[in-house]
């Protein structure tokens, strides 16, 4: 009996011993684990419909999101991720003030906020120069104009 209790401590030992705690910025057999980013971090990239032409860039992105948008959710850790290297994506959370159309290029060569249409959330407006020059709406476009 004293062999089995014996036993029994020896082997819940090693099992103790050989847990280890996972810190989730390390790379674990060649996988990278992915960060979840959240909106507070990219402040500085903040706009409003009104503000989108002030920025003192020649070509930038406007990215039009809404919090409860799923497909909004599923970009949001690779768009931040974009801005945040970038420097060049800043962010125009929904509103009220937000127009919606069906033509894709009914926004291009627009260069004031009364005449933005977006398709619908989320869109992404390249701006050179004070004036709409692409519409991406969607995750697929918006992913591969950023690539």
């Amino acid at each position: 009996m004293k062999w089995l209790k014996f036993l029994y401590i020896a082997v819940s030992a090693v099992v103790l011993a050989s847990c280890t705690n996972v810190n989730e910025d390390k790379q674990i057999d060649n996988i990278i684990l992915p960060t979840d980013y959240s909106y507070d971090q990219i402040q500085n990239f903040k706009l409003t419909l009104e503000t989108m032409f002030e920025v003192d860039n020649d070509a930038y992105y406007t990215y039009f999101y809404s919090s409860t948008c799923s497909h909004c959710q599923e970009l949001k850790n690779f768009i931040i991720e974009k801005a945040l290297e970038r420097k060049d994506i800043y962010f125009i959370k929904s509103s009220s003030k937000d127009k919606f159309t069906t033509d894709e290029n009914l926004v291009i060569n627009a260069g004031n906020p009364d005449d933005i249409y977006i398709l619908g959330y989320p869109t992404m407006l390249k701006i050179e120069n004070k004036i709409v020059t692409k519409n991406l709406p969607g995750n697929d476009k918006i992913i591969e104009e950023l690539k």
